[in-house]
C-alpha cells in the first residue's frame, strides 16, 4: 500500500536520473569531459590528463562504441597521456598516439572531432577535409585543414579557409594557423 504513493512521488519529483538509467556510460562521460575541460586549471594538469586517459581507457571495455569516451581517450593521448605539458613526447609515445588515432578514426569514421585529432597527428589534408565535410561549423577541423594545407605548400587555400571563420580564438592554435598561412603566402 505504501509502495504505490512512493513510486508516484518519485515519478512526480523526478529524482531518478533518466539519462543514467538509459545510458550506463553517461556519468563517466560527464566526469571525464569535465576533468579534461578544466585540466589546464589544475595544480598538476598532467595528472588530470592522465586520469582522463586511464578512465576513458577503462570505460571503453563496457562502452566500446561510445564516441565521446573514445574522443576523450584520443584527445588525452594527443595531449601526452599525462606527460608534462609542453614536453615533446618520446618517439614511442608519439607512435602509440598515432596508432590510437588511426584505430579510433576507423571505429568512428563519422566523428568530425575524432577525424580532426587524426588529421592533426597525420598532418593530412584528406582526413581534415573529411572532418570538415562531416561538420562544416567545427572550427578545430578547419584549423587542422589549414595547418595541413600550409604543410602541403597550399597557404593561399589555408588562408581562404580561415578568413572569416568565427571562433578562432577558442582553438588553441587558431590564430597561429591563420598567421602561418598568411606568412607563407608571401
Amino acid at each position: 500500500m505504501i509502495a504505490i504513493p512512493l513510486i508516484v512521488a518519485v515519478l512526480a519529483v523526478g529524482e531518478v536520473p533518466h539519462a543514467e538509467l538509459d545510458d550506463p556510460c553517461a556519468k563517466t562521460r560527464s566526469e571525464l569531459g569535465h576533468a579534461l575541460k578544466f585540466a589546464e586549471f589544475a595544480k598538476e594538469p598532467q595528472d588530470k590528463v592522465r586520469q582522463v586517459f586511464d578512465g576513458a581507457t577503462a570505460a571503453q571495455v563496457r562502452c566500446p562504441m561510445d564516441e565521446e569516451l573514445a574522443y576523450l581517450r584520443l584527445r588525452s593521448a594527443e595531449l601526452g597521456r599525462g606527460a608534462f605539458l609542453g614536453q615533446k613526447p618520446s618517439p614511442a609515445a608519439a607512435a602509440d598516439w598515432r596508432r590510437l588515432a588511426r584505430e579510433t578514426a576507423a571505429r568512428f569514421p563519422r566523428s568530425a572531432r575524432i577525424l580532426t585529432v587524426d588529421a592533426r597527428g597525420a598532418n593530412s589534408v584528406d582526413v581534415a577535409e573529411r572532418a570538415v565535410a562531416l561538420d562544416e561549423h567545427y572550427v578545430p577541423a578547419k584549423v587542422a585543414l589549414a595547418n595541413a594545407l600550409v604543410a602541403a605548400g597550399e597557404a593561399s587555400k589555408a588562408t581562404k579557409i580561415l578568413d572569416g571563420v568565427t571562433g578562432l580564438e577558442n582553438v588553441s592554435d587558431g590564430y597561429t594557423a591563420l598567421a602561418r598561412a598568411r606568412f607563407r603566402e608571401r
